[in-house]
């Protein structure tokens, strides 16, 4: 009886491909997306007052880019509210990972992007907090508005 209980009430996790630009909403908390557009795309958070506390997704790039970026980008509404730290695989730099604690956007250069890198995102309601980790230097860079 508790086996199924637990499968009811656990989570359930939806993979969802990602081939052109969108806007998630309060509705895809708890999915996985994966960025699968070559020519590259943007995702745009949900207004982080919209998303609440508790919001999360991840993203994961699931092809490389062969031209343009792939950007995750925080709602114009919101103000710098993209809490980022990004820790990069590689080890033959001096570089540390970019972070910041007022980001607009993510971008993943097409030269730099991996299949793989992956970003975990949750919301707090006034804020997203942002771990990812990216195999190459340089393969996220931060925007502050």
């Amino acid at each position: 009886m508790s086996e199924n209980l637990n499968k009811l009430f656990s989570p359930i996790l939806v993979v969802e491909s990602i081939t052109a630009s969108k806007t998630l909403d309060q509705y895809d908390s708890g999915k996985i997306f994966t960025l699968d557009l070559a020519a590259g795309l943007t995702v745009t958070l949900p207004l982080h007052s919209t998303a609440g506390a508790g919001w999360f997704c991840k993203i994961i790039v699931g092809t490389n880019c062969t031209s343009n970026s792939y950007i995750i980008s925080e709602s114009v509404a919101d103000a710098n509210t993209l809490v980022v730290q990004v820790a990069e695989l590689e080890t033959d730099t001096s570089d540390d990972g970019p972070s910041s604690t007022g980001a607009t956007t993510i971008t993943l250069g097409n030269a730099t992007d991996t299949v793989g890198d992956t970003f975990d995102i949750i919301c707090d309601g006034s804020k997203f907090y942002i771990q990812g980790v990216t195999k190459l230097d340089g393969g996220a860079a931060l925007a502050e508005g």
